[in-house]
């Protein structure tokens, strides 16, 4: 009898396929609370402006094709494809993206590629001023086909209505990849409630209802709001909240502390400059870099 008709056969091959089957957005935290992206799942992340959208969308790629060699496609609109490597080189390199910015002429950016190897990563750059839903899927299709991408991070398209998220969501079913959109917040209401993403905001695009997942990121200080209504101090802290999920459920909710979310403490120290060195992790009424970094 062939060991083919084995019900282990059967069970091990499920599993081995589920395990194959679920990308992490590489954090930990969020993987407590979201067990993982499927192929042919459309995945949003959602939140005001500097609310830490990009930085997951950068510590996934990192994870993903970096760590993993998963083939990954960045859709290059509001960020050129430079500074999406120099993302890269600052979170493994736990270099705040504005520090390196600033000083990245007095380092060999080539010795930090290398050593993150970042070159040989099976990362795609696709850079447009704007890109409209068909030259999206065009794309996507070409670099499925010559490149096996599996993941797709799309900033914001210039198009509203049904079309772009039906058509999202179906090109993500058609390729069996996962498409991680990150979709802006536009606040309009006051205090600490009124300025969390809700899933019903994503009405007017329809991505409430054609999104499979949708990841909700406020980070209070950016509106000046240090306490929640317990008391809690909210500085250093991005407010993660899954407000929709695959299997329906929502509502699981957590903090997530900036440094973990933009620094990775990869490369070797001796490859930073000191001047780079992170003093403590702690973050005060001013911006992120200064509060960490000399």
């Amino acid at each position: 009898m062939s060991k083919d008709t084995h019900i282990s056969h059967f069970i091990n091959d499920e599993q081995r396929t589920e395990i194959e089957e679920i990308y992490s957005l590489g954090t930990d935290d969020i993987s407590k609370l979201l067990e993982g992206i499927s192929p042919g799942e459309l995945c949003v992340l959602y939140g005001d402006i500097a609310s830490g959208k990009t930085a997951l969308s950068i510590r996934m790629l990192d994870y993903q094709s970096i760590d993993n060699k998963v083939p990954s496609l960045y859709f290059c609109v509001r960020d050129t494809p430079e500074g999406i490597i120099h993302r890269l080189i600052g979170y493994r390199c736990s270099i705040p993206y504005r520090s390196f910015q600033v000083k990245k002429d007095s380092v060999d950016t080539e010795i930090l590629i290398q050593q993150n190897k970042i070159a040989e990563s099976p990362i795609y750059l696709y850079q447009a001023p704007f890109v409209m839903i068909d030259e999206v899927c065009d794309i996507c299709k070409q670099h499925v086909e010559e490149f096996g991408v599996k993941i797709v991070f799309l900033h914001y398209l210039y198009i509203g209505g049904q079309g772009k998220a039906l058509r999202l969501r179906l090109l993500a079913r058609e390729l069996g990849i996962v498409i991680v959109l990150l979709e802006n917040q536009f606040v309009c209401g006051e205090g600490i409630l009124g300025i969390l993403p809700r899933l019903k905001d994503l009405g007017e695009d329809y991505l409430n209802e054609y999104s499979d997942i949708v990841i909700g990121l406020c980070d209070y200080e950016s509106y000046h709001l240090y306490q929640d209504p317990s008391g809690r101090d909210l500085r250093g802290l991005i407010h993660v909240e899954i407000l929709k999920s695959s299997d329906g459920s929502s509502g699981a909710e957590y903090y997530m502390r900036k440094d973990y979310l933009h620094l990775k403490n990869y490369v070797a120290p001796h490859l930073i400059p000191p001047s780079w060195q992170p003093k403590e992790r702690y973050f005060d009424d001013d911006s992120y870099e200064d509060s960490v970094f000399p």
